[in-house]
Order: structure tokens, then sequence, then C-alpha cells
């Protein structure tokens, strides 16, 4: 859908008409929200995405990075996902589609995102110029790892900051220089803030058994297999990486952080890329907010998509 003219309807819910300072959402009953000022309108800034049935309004950025959804019941607006966009405004385009499972597909020029029937993101992937492609996945989409724990430890932490509870897996493909080699791993967390002065980190190895195709990049062999769980080779590494993210956060939560969702791949398996995913889920989970493959990039000094 495109807001332009005096006024956009939003079926039984209502209309979006472009107010003084902001493009403002008016429901049937009443309520009156005025959305974000990165929301615009007309055919060159904003496209929105209703789902009538849901009571869900999606305003997707021409330009900008911030993918938003609106509760058209409550007028609750949130970010959902931040788009990495490229630098060339002839380069920018977004354009989004249904599935026929009742889910949403929002393709622009540097990734797609993958949405389910709420409105929320199921996986976003990205790419840049040099064949890198990192993925954000739901962790409900993909199966935990079994205990016991292949490593546990209790670093001390202020006491002093909160954080929200939170979970989030990256799956990165990368050509690393460094090895000289193709590399892959998946890896997520859940981190459950608690009050006091301890984190407790738990690595979970466990897995076994395939990936499925689209639960994985398929590593650049005819033979190469994703499998799940976390090399044995690879668990210090990931205990490192977290202690490399969380020397970079001023100040540290106390809870719990769980690394449950883990596969490698029997061609391409990296300590490297285990233990810069470590650390960039550290820092996307316990520090201030932070886009994830701002983190990845920075951890894994991979080029900013550009």
């Amino acid at each position: 859908m495109i807001a332009s003219g005096e006024s956009a309807s939003l079926g039984a819910w209502g209309r979006l008409v472009p107010g003084a300072f902001a493009v403002e959402m008016q429901t049937r009953s009443g309520l009156v929200t005025e959305l974000p000022p990165e929301v615009g309108w007309g055919p060159d800034s904003t496209l929105f995405w209703l789902d009538e049935a849901d009571g869900i309004l999606l305003p997707i950025p021409r330009t900008g990075n911030d993918l938003l959804r609106v509760d058209l019941a409550t007028g609750t607006v949130e970010c959902l996902e931040w788009l990495y966009r490229a630098s060339i405004d002839e380069f920018l385009h977004v354009k989004v589609w249904p599935d026929p499972d009742g889910t949403a597909v929002l393709a622009y020029e540097r990734g797609t995102v993958k949405l389910d029937a709420d409105g929320r993101v199921r996986s976003h992937e990205t790419f840049d110029d040099f064949g890198n492609k990192a993925r954000r996945w739901d962790p409900a989409e993909l199966p935990a790892l079994r205990e016991p724990a292949a490593a546990e430890c209790t670093m001390r932490v202020s006491g002093t900051a909160t954080r929200p509870s939170a979970s989030i897996v990256i799956e990165l493909a990368t050509l690393s220089l460094l090895d000289e080699a193709f590399c892959y791993g998946l890896l997520g967390a859940t981190f459950t803030w608690a009050p006091g002065d301890s984190l407790t980190l738990t690595v979970l190895a466990d897995g076994g058994g395939l990936l499925a195709d689209n639960l994985a990049y398929a590593p650049r062999r005819p033979e190469g297999k994703a499998a799940f769980g976390l090399p044995e080779e690879c668990v210090r590494s990931v205990v490192r990486g977290v202690g490399a993210g969380a020397e970079k956060i001023a100040d540290l939560p106390g809870g719990s952080l769980i690394f449950r969702y883990a596969a490698h791949g029997n061609i391409g398996s990296s300590t490297r890329v285990f233990h810069g995913l470590a650390s960039a889920i550290a820092q996307v989970l316990l520090g201030p907010p932070t886009p994830w493959y701002v983190a990845l990039c920075d951890v894994l000094s991979l080029p900013w998509p550009g």
C-alpha cells in the first residue's frame, strides 16, 4: 500500500493521514497515534504493508533503516529490525509480497526479511559484495541443543545493569582471508536477566543430525553438509568469544547466558568464526542496543554493506 493524497485506508481499522509534523494513524475507535518521524508520506518515502485480519501495519522505509510494526488495536509501535541499506541512492529498493503459508517476504537491496503471520521476524539475511552472508534467526525456528553442558563458568559483574531477557541466533558463511578457506557457523544464545552480581555462562554442544536445507547455508562443495551441534574444538572458542565481547561492555548485567543453538559444517568449521559469533552475540544480548550485523562486522572485520 502506498500512502498518498489526503488519506489512505486501513480498512475496518481506520485510516492514515499526513499530519502537520508526522503521519497519523486514526482508528475507528477514536485512537490517534503519531507514527515516528522517519515514517513518511508519498510513494518515494514509505511502503505500508497492511494485515487487516490481524490488525498489523508495517511501515517499510524506501530508503531508511528501521522496519517498524504497528499494532492497530493499541497503537503500539515497535522496531522489528534494522535494515542494512546501500550507501548509493540509485541502488535502494524494497518490495514485499505474501507467501502462501500466510507469512510475508520483504526484499531489499542488501537482504531478505521473512515475517511470520504475526508480523514478526522469522529470519533476516544480509550479504555484502565479497560473498559474505549472515542471517539472524528467530530461535523458535531451530531445535535447541541437548544437555549436559560442555562448558560452564560464572563471571562477577557489577549487578547494577539491567537488560531485557532475549534470544538471538546468528548464522555466517564467509570466505576467510585469514584462514584462506570458506568458513561456516551458526550460533545462538538465550539471556535471562536476574538481580545479583554474577553472570552464569553455559555452553551446550550436543546436537546430532543434519540441518534441513532451508535452515542452513549449504557449504560450497557438493559433499558439504551442516550438522547441529558445536565441535569440541570450538567450545573454548565460544567461551573466549564471550569474554572478548564482555570486555567491550562497560556495565554487565547479572543473570544467565546459555548457548543452546549451534551448527557447523563438515567442510569449513572455524574456531575464529565461532569466537566472533560468540563475541557479537554477547555484545547484542548483554550490552546497550546494538544492531546484530554491526557487532558481527566489527568483531570479524567484515566489510560494512555499502
